[in-house]
């Protein structure tokens, strides 16, 4: 694959991940050229667009938006990539009245690796006991461990999302430290691709190799489902672990707010 090919992959995966929160009776899924997620009305979840290929009419199609942004109706966090269409599209956001709120110094970055490099890579020293969630009472233990050391609110709830356990595709994984539950991985297969999402360890716990070991147990369970290349979207903080599991940087995130004049 080329740098073009593994881009795609990642957005294609990111717009995966986002739709996975439309499954919940608690969100609003809007599809098309503008994509975006949002809870209902008196709920609690993630609001976010995140794909923007509006080839044609895109500055009548945000005009159009802006009443609904005002209103709460749809984000006003935009996310863009390098897919995102037209290619001067940031450029029009902030003549409308967005905000770039990109965090330069420290990015978030779309990265992929190839399953080749994966019997390279070293092994766990770390003694982690290791679960695939599959019980309600497991994925309620996994969200809380996500929303603490993740997220830092309730962005999840056993409620609303344990519909995931019913998609072949997603796997969940709860690392125990001592019997405690720590540390959380999922995956979200697609075909011969997937992508590393909800990777999180509880404060205490980080820099210790408890996640190296979560992730690397949920890589090795893809490449056993002939998973061939994997993406994921990683904070500045967590690029040494994923580049640790062979994971590569091709792209910066963009990210922009609209401003209330």
């Amino acid at each position: 694959m080329n740098q073009k090919q593994y881009i795609k992959a990642i957005v294609i995966g990111s717009e995966i991940y986002f739709r996975t929160f439309a499954l919940a009776d608690n969100m609003y899924h809007h599809d098309g050229a503008i994509e975006w997620i949002v809870p209902l009305p008196g709920e609690k979840g993630p609001a976010i667009v995140y794909k923007v290929e509006c080839s044609a009419m895109v500055e009548e199609e945000i005009d159009r938006l802006i009443p609904d942004i005002q209103a709460g109706i749809v984000p006003s966090l935009w996310v863009l990539t390098p897919c995102s269409q037209p290619e001067k599209v940031s450029d029009i956001l902030i003549k409308k009245g967005f905000k770039d709120i990109t965090n330069r110094e420290h990015p978030e970055y779309g990265m992929a690796m190839d399953m080749d490099v994966l019997a390279n890579l070293p092994q766990s020293s770390k003694m982690v006991e290791i679960r695939e969630v599959e019980s309600i009472s497991e994925f309620s233990t996994w969200v809380n461990v996500v929303n603490e050391a993740l997220h830092g609110w309730e962005l999840l709830t056993t409620e609303h999302y344990c519909i995931w356990l019913e998609r072949e595709e997603y796997t969940f994984y709860l690392g125990f430290l001592n019997g405690i539950p720590v540390c959380t991985a999922a995956t979200i297969k697609d075909g011969s691709k997937a992508s590393l999402e909800f990777v999180s360890t509880l404060k205490e716990y980080r820099k210790n190799g408890v996640a190296y070991a979560v992730c690397l147990k949920a890589l090795q369970e893809l490449h056993k489902n002939s998973v061939e290349i994997v993406t994921l979207r990683s904070s500045f903080e967590a690029i040494k672990l994923y580049e640790k599991l062979g994971f590569k940087p091709y792209y910066e995130q963009q990210l922009f707010s609209f401003q209330e004049a």
